[in-house]
């Protein structure tokens, strides 16, 4: 008993109402096969009963544009060359109380939702060692066709981690991938309450497969919806991409090849049953 009031007391601590900022590194193969490795920040914002994982590259990113939008042509140059990568549109809200995880992700300009819990059997190993100052205790798991080693921190008792990965008595500082395709590891972690918003328009889908199944036609046709649109507001002729100037077909063209170029540099999800789409 004196155990667990021990790790209530600490946790309580952390937290103090004022929550956590955990920042990852993520270290990525998005070809399949390619040695060729990108990087990307990601967040986990945890409160008291729940946590949101999202994209930083994006926040940066986000505020890189604003500044874009009114610095001149110099300066925009500039700005447009420290934007950072970003690959990975998930955001995912765990719940602590009812155990039950929204995955939302962002494609063809809408946010789409499922749940999804997370159901992994960790294997805790005898390895340990230390990261960023904590002393960590090595995990293993199989998920999404990957074996998993994960390195956590009972110094930081909350069950939590960066995507869905989750479950271990304490706060996972580090996980990587046994092929070499992923290795996620923390930056910083901050004392920090959460600001992070979630999109006000979400369309909710029941499962991750009738999700991959909008992926599917999405795939076929990325430009059908931009046509769509165009047809019931009456536009035609021609538009500027880029600053190109295409026509009608040529635009559609270009936006369904930008899709399909690009899923060709990025066919390698974390998820290996998922489809990774933007």
């Amino acid at each position: 008993m004196k155990l667990y009031i021990f790790i209530f007391i600490l946790s309580a601590s952390f937290m103090h109402c004022q929550g956590l900022q955990v920042i990852y590194e993520i270290s990525y193969n998005p070809i399949k096969n390619n040695p060729k490795k990108e990087k990307e920040l990601m967040a986990l914002e945890i409160d008291k009963n729940n946590s949101v994982f999202y994209s930083y590259a994006k926040v940066i990113s986000d505020s890189l544009y604003q500044k874009i939008n009114i610095a001149n042509e110099a300066n925009k140059n500039y700005l447009r060359s420290i934007l950072p990568s970003q690959s990975f549109n998930e955001i995912i809200v765990k719940n602590y109380l009812d155990k039950k995880d929204q995955v939302i992700e962002r494609f063809n300009g809408e946010y789409f939702s499922y749940p999804n819990s997370f159901n992994g059997k960790w294997e805790i190993q005898k390895s340990s060692k230390i990261i960023n100052n904590y002393n960590c205790t090595a995990a293993k798991l199989f998920y999404g066709g990957r074996i998993w080693e994960a390195w956590f921190t009972n110094d930081i008792p909350i069950q939590d981690g960066p995507f869905l990965f989750q479950g271990l008595p304490g706060l996972i500082l580090q996980i990587s991938s046994d092929d070499g395709d992923y290795f996620i590891s923390s930056k910083s972690i901050l004392k920090k309450k959460s600001t992070f918003e979630l999109p006000s328009k979400i369309v909710t889908i029941k499962t991750l497969n009738k999700l991959i199944d909008i992926k599917k036609n999405y795939i076929r046709d990325p430009s059908a919806k931009s046509r769509q649109e165009d047809a019931i507001d009456g536009i035609s002729g021609t538009s500027i991409i880029n600053g190109v100037k295409f026509n009608a077909v040529e635009s559609y063209k270009f936006l369904n090849n930008e899709l399909w170029n690009w899923m060709k540099l990025h066919n390698n999800p974390l998820d290996k049953t998922d489809i990774w789409v933007r």
